[in-house]
C-alpha cells in the first residue's frame, strides 16, 4: 500500500489527493501567480516536505494544482478558490507570490476580498483573504536563465527536489530554445514564471528550516534588559 509521498510522486495532476494527505505530508502550501502576457495566465499551487531531521535526505516539492486563464480577474477568482482549497495554515492567509506591487493586480484582490467578506460576514475570518506577495525574482534583469536554470536543477534525476506530477508547463519548458533563453522577458510564459515563484519561495523555506536546525543548539547570548538599552544606543535619561 503506497503512503501519501508516493501517491503525490506517482499520480498525475488531477488525481484525488485528500486534504489529510495535503497536512499529513507537506509542511508548507504556497502559490505561484503570473499574469497573462504573451501566453495566459497562470497560477500554480505547490508543497513542501522537509526532510526528517539530521538525515541527508532532501527537501522535496510537489505540484498540487494549477489553473490557466487568459483574463486576469478570472485568474485571481481562481486563486482564491485555490487559496481556500490548500489553506493548511490555520492563522493566516494563503500565500500567492507574484507581482504584488501591480495596482490592477491588487485593486481587484480588493474587490473579491470585499466581495467575499460580504458574502460570508458572520464567518469570515483574515485567513479567507487572498493575499498576493511580491517575489524577489522580479528584480531579475534576465530572468529566464536563471530561473530554467533552477526549474532544471530541482529537476535533475540524481538530485530531484520536484515533482511536476504532470504540470502542463513541462510543455512551455519544452518549447524553448536554450539560445533563446537571454532575451525572454516577464510576460513571455507565464507558465514558467508562476512555478519558479512557488520554487523559489518554498526553497527559501527550506534554506531557513534548515539553518534552524544547524543553529538550534547553539547558546543564545543573555542580556539584561539595560544592556538591550545601550545595544540599542537607547539613552534612558533622555525622557527624563
Amino acid at each position: 500500500m503506497q503512503d501519501a509521498s508516493d501517491k503525490l510522486k506517482n499520480t498525475l495532476l488531477g488525481s484525488p489527493v485528500t486534504e489529510y494527505d495535503v497536512r499529513q505530508l507537506l509542511d508548507k502550501v504556497v502559490g505561484g501567480l503570473a499574469m497573462p502576457g504573451k501566453n495566459p495566465g497562470f497560477a500554480i499551487v505547490a508543497g513542501l516536505r522537509q526532510p526528517p531531521p539530521y538525515t541527508s535526505k532532501l527537501p522535496e516539492i510537489y505540484i498540487l494544482d494549477e489553473r490557466e486563464l487568459p483574463d486576469m480577474q478570472a485568474l485571481l477568482r481562481q486563486c482564491r478558490a485555490l487559496g481556500s482549497q490548500y489553506n493548511i495554515d490555520l492563522n493566516g492567509a494563503f500565500q500567492w507570490f507574484g507581482d504584488g506591487g501591480n495596482t490592477s493586480v491588487q485593486a481587484i484582490v480588493c474587490d473579491l476580498n470585499r466581495e467575499h467578506r460580504a458574502a460570508h460576514p458572520p464567518a469570515y475570518h483574515h485567513r479567507d483573504d487572498l493575499t498576493v506577495l511580491t517575489t524577489p525574482l522580479l528584480d531579475w534583469d534576465t530572468p529566464y536563465p536563471a530561473m530554467l536554470g533552477q526549474l532544471k536543477d530541482c529537476l535533475r534525476p540524481d538530485h530531484k527536489l520536484l515533482y511536476l506530477r504532470g504540470s502542463k508547463v513541462t510543455q512551455y519548458m519544452d518549447g524553448i530554445k536554450p539560445d533563446e533563453h537571454a532575451d525572454l522577458r516577464f510576460g513571455a510564459y507565464p507558465a514558467i514564471e508562476a512555478l519558479s515563484f512557488a520554487v523559489k519561495a518554498l526553497r527559501s523555506e527550506a534554506e531557513y528550516h534548515q539553518w534552524q536546525q544547524q543553529h538550534e543548539h547553539e547558546k543564545i547570548p543573555h542580556y539584561e534588559p539595560a544592556d538591550y538599552l545601550e545595544l540599542d544606543g537607547y539613552d534612558p535619561t533622555s525622557y527624563v
